[in-house]
């Protein structure tokens, strides 16, 4: 179920789900890494891959997952981890906008963003079969759908709501520290099919600042800024100020701050 509230708990859950894609084998010749994740109330159906040029890796690596709940099996969740260190993807993208053709598509979207997300590959474990994210995101079948994706994974992350919501899917979104995707007409029409997005930024952390609004590039008007140089002993640094644990441990302590005042009114 979608809502229209912003709650820490589940944003922590679903930043917690991420969390656990970094942490997993990668190849997708082991997908049993993916299997072995132990996701409470939820199940891995399928991993999700990207093209490894793109990237200059090695070998196809699993860079998210599709899941199933296990108290509600009509609700799907999609998440994508960022890249190895986090910012390597930075310096391979020269952030050039480039018309959205996907069905639905308006404006414009970042032309590397957009090569990524038409590369993802969906690997249905049980049915061993494998379709583009293209062609799953516009079938799949769910009463109720929530994607979330940390860095890189942000950008990919509302390229996959766009599709699903577009064709119907209520889908409610988490990202993390994610980079601006499209121009404001893109941008505009991404608001209107994805209300219930949650934006979470952190103060000094530059990705979401990028490619930059003089650029043409602008993000969603409303989000929700964390800030981790509120924290005594929190990590310095620009690598620092982006990974997953800094936003996760910004949530937690924003939740705190935030009961503390509740209970300073009440009393």
């Amino acid at each position: 179920m979608c809502s229209s509230v912003f709650n820490h708990d589940e944003a922590m859950r679903w930043g917690s789900f991420i969390k656990s894609i970094y942490s997993v084998e990668r190849k997708v010749s082991d997908a049993n890494a993916l299997l072995e994740i132990g996701l409470p109330d939820w199940k891995i159906i399928a991993g999700i891959s990207i093209e490894p040029s793109l990237f200059k890796w090695h070998s196809e690596e699993w860079i998210g997952c599709v899941m199933e709940s296990l108290t509600d099996p009509s609700r799907k969740g999609i998440v994508y981890r960022g890249t190895e260190t986090e910012l390597e993807w930075i310096d391979d993208f020269e952030f050039f906008l480039l018309s959205y053709t996907e069905p639905g598509g308006v404006g414009k979207v970042e032309e590397g963003f957009g090569r990524m997300y038409r590369s993802l590959k969906v690997h249905l474990l049980e049915e061993e079969k494998s379709l583009l994210m293209t062609e799953y995101a516009q079938n799949l079948q769910a009463g109720s759908l929530t994607v979330a994706g940390h860095s890189l994974g942000g950008a990919l992350t509302v390229l996959t709501a766009y599709a699903a919501a577009f064709c119907g899917m209520e889908t409610e979104v988490y990202t993390f520290g994610s980079p601006m995707v499209g121009d404001r007409t893109f941008t505009s029409a991404y608001e209107k099919l994805v209300p219930s997005t949650w934006r979470i930024y952190n103060a000094p952390d530059i990705v979401p600042k990028l490619p930059a609004s003089e650029l043409g590039f602008t993000q969603p008007e409303v989000g929700i800024q964390v800030n981790s140089l509120d924290i005594p002993g929190s990590g310095r640094g620009l690598a620092e100020y982006h990974k997953m644990d800094t936003y996760l441990m910004s949530i937690s302590q924003q939740k705190t701050n935030d009961s503390n005042q509740n209970n300073e009114k009440v009393g």
